[in-house]
């Protein structure tokens, strides 16, 4: 059996039959759809949540802001309902950005 499959034997029946292909398939491409744009409003909520940034004014950095950020809440959220006792805090988040930021060399600094 196929990890496809495997995943597919636990999916509810509307996306079994999306996947599976029974005639139902074809309203696959209109599901995409719907739901890109609805993570797309997401991001540009959330970057005007996180960043004040308007996503009219400026689409790029809505964008990629939006996209980290949903990617950040998406992940957290994930590790929250699968292992929740050991689930990153919203400070441990904190800490780990100020690390990473912090490993990033200056525009002025040279290799060594």
């Amino acid at each position: 059996m196929e990890a496809r499959d495997r995943v597919i034997l636990h999916a509810p029946p509307t996306v079994d039959r999306h996947v599976r292909g029974d005639g139902a398939s074809r309203a696959l491409p209109e599901v995409r759809a719907f739901l890109g744009d609805a993570l797309q409003e997401g991001r540009q909520g959330l970057a005007a949540l996180f960043q004040n940034i308007d996503p009219t004014a400026d689409p790029g950095a809505a964008r990629v802001i939006g996209s980290f950020s949903q990617a950040l809440l998406s992940g957290v959220w994930v590790q929250w309902l699968i292992d929740p006792e050991r689930a990153p805090s919203g400070r441990d988040m904190a800490q780990a950005l100020q690390l990473i930021a912090n490993s990033i060399p200056s525009a002025g600094d040279t290799p060594g």
